[in-house]
Protein backbone atom coordinates (compact mmCIF):
# COMPACT_ATOMS: atom_id res chain seq x y z
CA UNK A 1 0.00 0.00 0.00
CA UNK A 2 1.01 3.45 -0.84
CA UNK A 3 0.13 6.90 1.11
CA UNK A 4 -2.34 9.46 -0.39
CA UNK A 5 -2.06 12.84 1.15
CA UNK A 6 -5.03 15.40 1.29
CA UNK A 7 -4.10 19.45 1.44
CA UNK A 8 -6.28 21.99 2.26
CA UNK A 9 -8.76 22.13 -0.48
CA UNK A 10 -9.66 18.22 -0.21
CA UNK A 11 -10.48 19.18 3.92
CA UNK A 12 -14.31 20.90 2.97
CA UNK A 13 -14.99 17.07 2.34
CA UNK A 14 -13.91 15.87 5.80
CA UNK A 15 -15.60 18.68 7.44
CA UNK A 16 -17.43 17.98 10.25
CA UNK A 17 -16.89 14.10 10.17
CA UNK A 18 -15.13 12.65 12.68
CA UNK A 19 -12.07 9.95 12.09
CA UNK A 20 -14.20 6.81 11.88
CA UNK A 21 -16.84 8.73 9.27
CA UNK A 22 -14.01 9.70 7.03
CA UNK A 23 -12.50 5.89 6.99
CA UNK A 24 -15.98 4.74 6.19
CA UNK A 25 -16.78 7.76 3.80
CA UNK A 26 -13.73 7.99 1.82
CA UNK A 27 -11.70 4.70 2.34
CA UNK A 28 -13.55 2.01 2.62
CA UNK A 29 -14.29 0.04 6.31
CA UNK A 30 -11.14 -2.44 5.17
CA UNK A 31 -8.49 0.44 4.48
CA UNK A 32 -7.26 2.47 7.66
CA UNK A 33 -6.82 6.22 7.69
CA UNK A 34 -4.43 8.47 9.26
CA UNK A 35 -5.34 11.57 10.53
CA UNK A 36 -2.58 14.00 11.90
CA UNK A 37 -2.05 17.72 13.00
CA UNK A 38 1.51 18.94 11.61
CA UNK A 39 3.09 22.16 12.41
CA UNK A 40 2.39 25.41 14.54
CA UNK A 41 -0.17 27.70 14.31
CA UNK A 42 -0.74 29.41 11.40
CA UNK A 43 -1.67 33.16 10.77
CA UNK A 44 -4.94 32.56 12.38
CA UNK A 45 -4.31 30.30 15.21
CA UNK A 46 -5.33 27.07 13.69
CA UNK A 47 -3.11 23.78 12.92
CA UNK A 48 -3.52 22.73 9.59
CA UNK A 49 -4.50 19.14 8.93
CA UNK A 50 -3.35 16.47 6.72
CA UNK A 51 -5.07 13.36 5.98
CA UNK A 52 -2.89 10.31 5.30
CA UNK A 53 -4.85 7.33 3.81
CA UNK A 54 -3.20 4.59 1.86
CA UNK A 55 -4.24 3.98 -1.41
CA UNK A 56 -4.38 0.43 -3.60
CA UNK A 57 -1.93 0.17 -6.96
CA UNK A 58 -3.54 -0.98 -9.10
CA UNK A 59 -2.51 -2.33 -12.88
CA UNK A 60 -4.86 -2.59 -16.08
CA UNK A 61 -4.87 -5.30 -18.21
CA UNK A 62 -7.17 -4.96 -21.26
CA UNK A 63 -6.65 -4.51 -24.85
CA UNK A 64 -9.53 -2.26 -25.50
CA UNK A 65 -8.27 1.04 -25.27
CA UNK A 66 -11.18 2.94 -24.79
CA UNK A 67 -12.02 0.45 -21.77
CA UNK A 68 -8.28 1.49 -20.12
CA UNK A 69 -9.48 4.91 -19.98
CA UNK A 70 -12.57 4.56 -18.92
CA UNK A 71 -11.68 2.68 -16.08
CA UNK A 72 -8.93 4.75 -15.10
CA UNK A 73 -10.97 7.67 -15.45
CA UNK A 74 -13.43 5.62 -12.94
CA UNK A 75 -10.56 4.89 -10.37
CA UNK A 76 -8.98 8.56 -10.49
CA UNK A 77 -11.77 9.55 -8.72
CA UNK A 78 -11.59 7.25 -5.94
CA UNK A 79 -8.75 8.93 -3.05
CA UNK A 80 -8.12 5.23 -2.22
CA UNK A 81 -7.61 3.76 -5.88
CA UNK A 82 -4.43 4.56 -8.12
CA UNK A 83 -3.64 3.15 -11.63
CA UNK A 84 -0.08 2.81 -11.55
CA UNK A 85 -0.07 1.33 -14.94
CA UNK A 86 -1.52 -0.22 -17.95
CA UNK A 87 -1.03 -3.08 -20.55
CA UNK A 88 -2.91 -4.11 -23.75
CA UNK A 89 -1.88 -7.20 -23.78
CA UNK A 90 -1.36 -10.46 -20.92
CA UNK A 91 2.83 -9.94 -21.76
CA UNK A 92 3.39 -5.97 -21.25
CA UNK A 93 1.03 -6.79 -18.35
CA UNK A 94 3.25 -9.28 -16.36
CA UNK A 95 6.13 -6.44 -17.35
CA UNK A 96 4.53 -3.92 -16.07
CA UNK A 97 3.23 -5.49 -12.80
CA UNK A 98 7.30 -6.67 -12.22
CA UNK A 99 8.57 -2.82 -12.81
CA UNK A 100 5.57 -1.87 -10.33
CA UNK A 101 4.56 -4.11 -7.55
CA UNK A 102 0.83 -3.49 -7.28
CA UNK A 103 -1.77 -4.47 -4.81
CA UNK A 104 -4.17 -5.12 -7.52
CA UNK A 105 -4.58 -5.99 -11.00
CA UNK A 106 -7.48 -6.24 -12.90
CA UNK A 107 -7.37 -8.25 -16.57
CA UNK A 108 -9.46 -9.21 -19.06
CA UNK A 109 -10.13 -13.01 -20.08
CA UNK A 110 -9.84 -12.85 -23.95
CA UNK A 111 -7.16 -11.03 -25.23
CA UNK A 112 -4.97 -11.12 -28.44
CA UNK A 113 -1.81 -13.19 -27.99
CA UNK A 114 -3.10 -15.43 -25.40
CA UNK A 115 -5.39 -16.37 -22.91
CA UNK A 116 -6.08 -13.85 -19.79
CA UNK A 117 -5.53 -17.69 -18.25
CA UNK A 118 -2.31 -17.91 -18.91
CA UNK A 119 -1.36 -14.28 -17.60
CA UNK A 120 -2.98 -14.82 -14.38
CA UNK A 121 -0.11 -17.98 -14.13
CA UNK A 122 2.75 -15.47 -15.12
CA UNK A 123 1.58 -12.70 -12.30
CA UNK A 124 1.13 -14.90 -9.49
CA UNK A 125 4.64 -16.18 -10.47
CA UNK A 126 6.35 -12.33 -10.74
CA UNK A 127 4.37 -11.17 -7.74
CA UNK A 128 3.01 -14.06 -5.33
CA UNK A 129 1.14 -11.34 -2.86
CA UNK A 130 -0.83 -9.97 -5.69
CA UNK A 131 -4.70 -9.66 -6.17
CA UNK A 132 -6.21 -10.66 -9.12
CA UNK A 133 -9.88 -8.78 -10.50
CA UNK A 134 -11.10 -10.38 -13.82
CA UNK A 135 -13.46 -8.24 -16.20
CA UNK A 136 -14.52 -9.69 -18.37
CA UNK A 137 -17.94 -10.11 -20.64
CA UNK A 138 -16.95 -14.04 -20.86
CA UNK A 139 -20.33 -15.14 -18.47
CA UNK A 140 -20.52 -19.02 -18.60
CA UNK A 141 -19.93 -21.48 -16.01
CA UNK A 142 -16.91 -22.91 -17.55
CA UNK A 143 -14.46 -18.96 -17.76
CA UNK A 144 -15.54 -18.12 -14.43
CA UNK A 145 -14.09 -21.80 -12.77
CA UNK A 146 -10.84 -21.81 -14.99
CA UNK A 147 -10.17 -18.27 -13.48
CA UNK A 148 -10.56 -19.59 -9.94
CA UNK A 149 -8.49 -22.01 -10.96
CA UNK A 150 -6.04 -20.13 -12.37
CA UNK A 151 -6.06 -17.91 -9.20
CA UNK A 152 -8.35 -15.10 -9.96
CA UNK A 153 -9.49 -13.52 -6.72
CA UNK A 154 -12.75 -12.19 -8.08
CA UNK A 155 -14.69 -11.83 -11.29
CA UNK A 156 -16.82 -9.15 -12.45
CA UNK A 157 -18.68 -8.65 -15.41
CA UNK A 158 -18.33 -5.83 -17.68
CA UNK A 159 -21.79 -5.20 -17.75
CA UNK A 160 -21.66 -4.86 -13.80
CA UNK A 161 -22.22 -1.43 -12.37
CA UNK A 162 -19.68 1.73 -11.30
CA UNK A 163 -20.29 0.61 -7.62
CA UNK A 164 -20.49 -3.60 -7.99
CA UNK A 165 -17.20 -2.95 -9.69
CA UNK A 166 -15.95 -0.58 -6.81
CA UNK A 167 -17.41 -3.12 -4.65
CA UNK A 168 -15.80 -5.93 -6.44
CA UNK A 169 -12.09 -3.96 -6.11
CA UNK A 170 -12.60 -3.04 -2.60
CA UNK A 171 -13.42 -6.52 -1.84
CA UNK A 172 -10.21 -8.20 -3.35
CA UNK A 173 -8.10 -5.70 -2.12
CA UNK A 174 -8.90 -6.28 1.73
CA UNK A 175 -8.60 -10.60 0.61
CA UNK A 176 -11.95 -11.33 0.12
CA UNK A 177 -13.41 -13.37 -3.00
CA UNK A 178 -15.53 -11.42 -4.93
CA UNK A 179 -18.06 -13.28 -7.78
CA UNK A 180 -20.43 -11.48 -9.85
CA UNK A 181 -24.37 -12.34 -9.90
CA UNK A 182 -24.68 -14.03 -12.98
CA UNK A 183 -27.31 -11.56 -15.16
CA UNK A 184 -29.07 -13.40 -18.27
CA UNK A 185 -28.00 -11.46 -21.27
CA UNK A 186 -30.00 -8.21 -22.97
CA UNK A 187 -31.02 -8.51 -26.23
CA UNK A 188 -31.33 -5.44 -28.60
CA UNK A 189 -35.23 -5.97 -30.00
CA UNK A 190 -36.04 -4.09 -33.45
CA UNK A 191 -39.25 -2.78 -33.29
Amino acid sequence: MRYYAFGRPALAAFAGLTRSAVALRFAGKDAPLTVSKHGGGSARGRLPLIFTMRFASIVLIEDHAILREGLRTLLELEPDLKVVGEASSGADGVRVVQSTSPTLVITDLTMPGGSGLRTIDKLRAVCPNLRVLVLTASRTDEYIGAALSAGADGYVLKDASRAELLRAIRSVIAGRKYFSEPRPRQRDHLH
